[in-house]
């Protein structure tokens, strides 16, 4: 981006130790998250505001593509855009390196990017209703239905996981 937030995040880069040579300026809003824990939990909230981040193409990908050959593995998720996590997986491919996605945050995505992920690291929450959906099981909730906090009522209410859970032969995906 090129706004307060890129110069702020750029220099937290470099005190980290982390490459920016692949950082470029872009007239949206810098990519960010905020991440709120419940310690008691150990559960996760994010809210993720793409930005800039939905701006990487493929293209900008492949240009690191020596960088991808060196690596002992690729590691991403999908707070940028699905064209540039694809180039990543293929240049991982390309080069025989293990791919690892963390697919959040949540959004459809071509089946061919899962086919082939060496790791994926899913949220718990994703994970177990995901799992239950996919089998065709009844989605169930024990707990105080008053008391729900938003993330789980948005994961029992997606109209995306009803419709595979309640496949019309009531079989699993």
């Amino acid at each position: 981006g090129r706004d307060f937030l890129s110069s702020i995040m750029a220099a937290h880069y470099e005190r980290e130790g982390m490459s920016t040579k692949y950082i470029k300026a872009d007239d949206a809003e810098t990519g960010s998250a905020l991440i709120e824990v419940d310690t008691t939990t150990a559960q996760n909230r994010i809210i993720v505001i793409k930005g800039a981040c939905d701006h990487v193409t493929a293209e900008d990908v492949l240009q690191a593509e020596a960088d991808f050959a060196d690596a002992d593995a690729v590691i991403t998720q999908l707070e940028t855009s699905v064209e540039s996590v694809m180039a990543c997986k293929a240049l991982a491919e390309k080069h025989g390196k293990p791919f690892i996605l963390n697919p959040a945050p949540f959004q459809s995505v071509p089946a061919e990017l899962l086919s082939g992920v060496t790791y994926l690291t899913p949220n718990e929450q994703y994970t177990h209703i995901s799992m239950w959906a996919l089998v065709a099981a009844p989605l169930l909730i024990g707990c105080d239905l008053t008391r729900l906090d938003d993330f789980t009522l948005s994961l029992l209410t997606n109209d995306e996981v009803i419709e595979i859970d309640q496949d019309t032969l009531g079989k699993g995906a």
